[in-house]
């Protein structure tokens, strides 16, 4: 399905916010006007009606002037009090096309704010900000200061009901004055900083509070809302990390091979079967220390599997156990074998 190009914000599809803000402001200009011509009497309405007609002249001025000028079109505007900062072309995705100096997309009033309409909204919303300001002082005075002499001049008139009338007014003037406050602040901010809403989003990032507060729309990237507040320090370079890793655990691998090969080592050394002349010289050892019984010398027939594992050795004794039998000097202590441990001749450890 192909997309519409918005051309102004009177077209449709019509936001929530726009539709908000022509329910609500109406309501609260009639409000106002009926309270003020109902409880003032003699000449004070005129007084306080008349600056509050000027503004709403203005005010409705500059809204239709946003509402109606087509932000994509090329024509050069002359700017009358509005130092506009220049902005580059950019592209709004609501509105499908892209606008000369694009500084955000005002979802109250449903268009794009570029270089042809940012000085009509700017008198906008500070123009919002006094009328707001101005209904919620004048209703304030009314339930305070003047309320006793409304009550007086109209004996029929609800002294509670009237009371209540005017706070309502007054709370939900109070509130705009608030919302319009901030949004005009942080304009005035970013024509100090030479910056538009874009560009501070840019550089600030898309959750910074202002921007959150102000529910301003920048649709000109989708990387906006991921981008970090502030300078971010640079990252470390993965393949340095990764090289440094695999480093590091191919020395831990060598170090473990070489242990285990090490203990493998000792262990195939420790283990070797002696040979006949060391088995030889030993028995000849053994026997002109502690002579023979008869049962000490070593038949050609014995095998190496009949010779018992030495226990103990040391350079006074020489511990041994033949054919089941142990021989030993009075010096030593010999641990008994136990009956099922047959091991073979190549498992004696000699240590001196």
């Amino acid at each position: 399905m192909t997309r519409v190009t918005r051309i102004q914000g009177f077209q449709r599809p019509f936001s929530r916010d726009q539709v908000t803000s022509w329910v609500l402001q109406p309501v609260l200009i009639a409000a106002f006007v009926a309270l003020t011509t109902s409880y003032l009497h003699d000449l004070e309405p005129l007084w306080v009606l008349i600056p509050y007609g000027v503004l709403l002249t203005i005010f409705g001025v500059c809204w239709f002037l946003c509402e109606m000028r087509n932000p994509a079109s090329s024509t050069v505007v002359a700017k009358w009090c509005v130092p506009v900062p220049s902005k580059p072309t950019r592209y709004c995705t609501v509105c499908n096309k892209n606008s000369p100096g694009l500084d955000h997309h005002c979802t109250w009033l449903n268009t794009c704010i570029g270089d042809i309409n940012y000085e009509p909204f700017f008198i906008l919303i500070v123009t919002g900000t006094v009328m707001t300001a101005y209904q919620a002082i004048i209703g304030i005075v009314m339930a305070t200061t003047w309320h006793a002499e409304i009550v007086a001049h109209d004996p029929t008139m609800s002294a509670s009901g009237s009371l209540a009338a005017l706070w309502i007014h007054n709370i939900v003037c109070i509130l705009l004055a608030v919302a319009y406050g901030a949004l005009t602040a942080f304009h005035v901010y970013l024509l100090v900083l030479r910056m538009g809403t874009y560009d501070y989003i840019l550089k600030y990032g898309a959750n910074n509070r202002c921007i959150r507060l102000l529910r301003c729309q920048c649709r000109g990237s989708k990387a906006l809302g991921a981008k970090k507040n502030g300078p971010k320090s640079p990252a470390q370079n993965d393949k340095d990390s990764i090289a440094t890793t695999v480093a590091s655990d191919r020395k831990a691998s060598k170090s473990k091979v070489g242990h285990t090969a090490s203990v493998v080592h000792s262990s195939k050394e420790s283990s070797a079967q002696p040979s006949s002349a060391e088995i030889a010289a030993w028995k000849a050892e053994w026997i002109k220390k502690h002579g023979s019984d008869g049962d000490d010398v070593v038949r050609p027939t014995e095998s190496l599997g009949d010779l018992a594992r030495t226990r103990k050795v040391s350079a006074n004794n020489i511990l041994v156990e033949l054919d089941g039998q142990v021989t030993s000097s009075a010096s030593s202590s010999v641990a008994p074998m136990a009956a099922s441990e047959k091991e073979n001749f190549h498992d004696v450890d000699l240590h001196e």
